[in-house]
């Protein structure tokens, strides 16, 4: 990073901060995709047992075919609505923001490399600072536009997998 005697400028400072909760915001929507994932694979597991062990049973079993055959129903019920439950469509919306958030990583991590070679002025860290805010908030916009329940357990695992790269890659989460 170009600095002088006193430091980063407040601009480069804030631009790192948005850079770094942009990681952490990646790592969060990701993991809470794949938190839904599991959710999605149970079902699907369950819906599948039930179809198919009420298929089974119904041979085996003829004197309760009413029950198998509601079984059966109720399963093949939850298939044609599973675009319905609400996991099932937030976890296709967590997973467009995801893939957006990791495009606009990829476009702060180059516009960082540029800041820290010192290359734009403060005026043009200003304004790719503000562009980095609106274009996540305009993902979330539309991906989640009625926002994100908050999980503990992943902000702090997303805030400590952040903190972890920028560790790695550029030696602190502090510049």
């Amino acid at each position: 990073m170009n600095e002088s005697s006193e430091g980063p400028s407040r601009e480069q400072q804030i631009y790192w901060q948005e850079f770094v909760q942009l990681k952490a915001d990646t790592c969060y929507v990701r993991d809470y995709r794949n938190a839904l994932g599991k959710w999605v694979t149970g079902v699907s597991a369950v819906r599948a047992i039930a179809s198919s062990g009420g298929i089974a049973a119904w041979v085996i079993w003829k004197q309760y075919a009413y029950l198998w055959a509601f079984i059966i129903a109720v399963s093949q019920v939850v298939d044609a609505l599973k675009n319905v439950f609400p996991f099932y469509k937030r976890r296709g919306a967590l997973s467009r923001w995801s893939r957006t958030l990791n495009r606009l990583f990829v476009e702060a991590q180059r516009d960082w490399d540029d800041i820290a070679s010192g290359k734009p002025t403060n005026a043009q860290i200003s304004k790719l600072s503000y562009q980095l805010r609106l274009k996540k908030e305009r993902a979330e916009e539309k991906y989640i536009p009625h926002g994100l329940a908050l999980r503990k357990d992943l902000f702090e695992k997303a805030q400590s997998e952040a903190s972890q790269f920028f560790a790695s890659r550029y030696g602190s989460i502090e510049q």
